[in-house]
C-alpha cells in the first residue's frame, strides 16, 4: 500500500515540474519574439562607427534606422555601403554605421523600424569631443 502511495507521487510530482517547465519555455519563446536592438557600443562621440544589432523582427524584413535628435526631428542612420538592411530568415540584423556628425553631448533614442509593422529602439548617450 505505501509503494502505491509514494508511486502516486512521483507521477504528481513529475505532471506538475512538465506543466511548469512547459509554462516557463512557451513565456521565454514569446518574449524572444518581441522586436529588440542593441547598441554597440552604447555611447561615443559625435561621427564614432557602431553596429546596431536587432532580433525579434520579421524575416525578410527590410528595416530602417534613425536616430530622434529633436522634437520630431530624426536622421537616418544608414549603412557604409548604402544598402538595404535586411532582417535575415531568423528576424535578426546587424547593420555598422556612425552616430550622427552634428550630434550634441546628450541622450538619444535610436529607433529601427521594419517594413512589415516590427518597431524597436534602444538608447544612445553622445560624449563631448
Amino acid at each position: 500500500m505505501k509503494r502505491f502511495a509514494y508511486a502516486r507521487w512521483i507521477v504528481v510530482l513529475a505532471a506538475v515540474a512538465l506543466i511548469i517547465g512547459c509554462a516557463a519555455g512557451t513565456t521565454a519563446t514569446k518574449s524572444d519574439d518581441v522586436p529588440k536592438i542593441l547598441l554597440s557600443p552604447s555611447s561615443g562621440k559625435a561621427s564614432a562607427a557602431i553596429t546596431v544589432y536587432g532580433t525579434g523582427f520579421q524575416p525578410g524584413e527590410e528595416i530602417d534606422i534613425v536616430m530622434v535628435v529633436g522634437a520630431g526631428e530624426k536622421v537616418g542612420l544608414g549603412t557604409a555601403k548604402v544598402e538595404a538592411i535586411q532582417a535575415n530568415e531568423h528576424g535578426a540584423f546587424t547593420a555598422k554605421t556612425a552616430i550622427y556628425v552634428r550630434a550634441k553631448p546628450g541622450s538619444y533614442v535610436v529607433e529601427a523600424s521594419g517594413s512589415k509593422g516590427s518597431e524597436a529602439s534602444g538608447k544612445l548617450t553622445v560624449l563631448p569631443k
